[in-house]
């Protein structure tokens, strides 16, 4: 299996349609793009207004004409980071892109979007778990689109397979530089995993997974009895599933590593910085099952 066939092997979804991820990014743009404007009056103001200020500004201008090297500024500019909610099925749907999203998931790997316009660089970094990027318009660095650059092989009964590792394309540290006239920023997927927790989980011979024999009914009407409304429309809004088979059990894993924060660095072809976050945490509801929460933060 190579190529397209691993690619569609591995996201095992439909593409979601690129004028919908840039309709739900618009919104956010344009409140960030007023914010931007307001501050640009504010600054025009304060200058106007004292004429020492001014005077410092020309002469740092005047003695920065000859320095050849572009300072970069950490300044707000359009860009908007939404993540996808698993709850919510594949389409149209406005709600499935969000700044916070929280639900249930055995296998959870929340999927984000960066989207923007004239974005020179992306520079991804997480704390304790990792991170990955998928280029569908195969322009950037083969590393993001060419899955073949992870296949390792492995012998059964005397025929030789092709297969990519669990941790294939998946780094604490990415850096994503893109074309001049690029534009197509809403074909990239962005994707976090929990590698180091599913490695634990895996490390006793998988018992620290719920297996299949798990509470009886009446158990778990009474743990749904104590459940916060949230938690219960949490499960009605993932199908209503009771059953925590294939949930891992957390108890014993480090609590502080059950978080990360993926840190986002964006620069523009203007050399303007933003840098913003995503919070993760993994925890666990009354009945065992693993519950991801992510969100946006400045």
């Amino acid at each position: 299996m190579k190529g397209q066939e691993v690619i569609n092997h591995i996201i095992k979804e439909k593409m979601p349609d690129r004028e919908y991820v840039r309709e739900n990014c618009k919104h956010q743009s344009t409140v960030n793009s007023k914010v931007s404007q307001r501050s640009i009056w504010l600054k025009t103001g304060a200058v106007a207004a004292s004429l020492v200020f001014v005077s410092a500004m020309i002469l740092t201008f005047v003695f920065n004409i000859g320095d050849e090297t572009a300072q970069s500024t950490l300044m707000p500019f359009d860009v908007s980071i939404l993540i996808e909610d698993e709850n919510i099925a594949h389409g149209d749907d406005p709600n499935r892109l969000a700044l916070s999203v929280s639900y249930i998931d055995n296998y959870p790997q929340p999927r984000f979007y960066i989207i923007g316009e004239d974005i020179a660089k992306i520079e991804i970094t997480t704390e304790t778990e990792f991170a990955s990027a998928l280029d569908f318009t195969k322009t950037l660095d083969e590393m993001f689109w060419n899955w073949e650059l992870y296949y390792e092989e492995i012998e059964l009964g005397g025929e030789v397979y092709q297969y990519i590792p669990a941790r294939g394309g998946f780094f604490q540290s990415l850096v994503l530089i893109f074309p001049e006239d690029f534009n197509e920023y809403d074909q990239i997927w962005y994707k976090w995993m929990a590698h180091n927790l599913y490695d634990w989980a895996a490390e006793d011979r998988d018992t620290r997974f719920h297996g299949f024999n798990g509470m009886n009914a009446s158990e778990i009407e009474k743990q749904l009895e104590n459940m916060t409304d949230e938690e219960r429309l949490m499960i009605a809004a993932g199908g209503g599933k009771t059953s925590n088979a294939g949930h891992i059990i957390l108890d014993g894993y480090p609590e502080e590593l059950l978080n990360d924060r993926i840190t986002i660095t964006i620069t523009d072809r203007f050399d303007n910085i933003v840098i913003k976050s995503i919070l993760i945490n993994i925890s666990s509801n009354a009945l065992g099952q693993m519950v991801v929460t992510a969100s946006v933060a400045d």
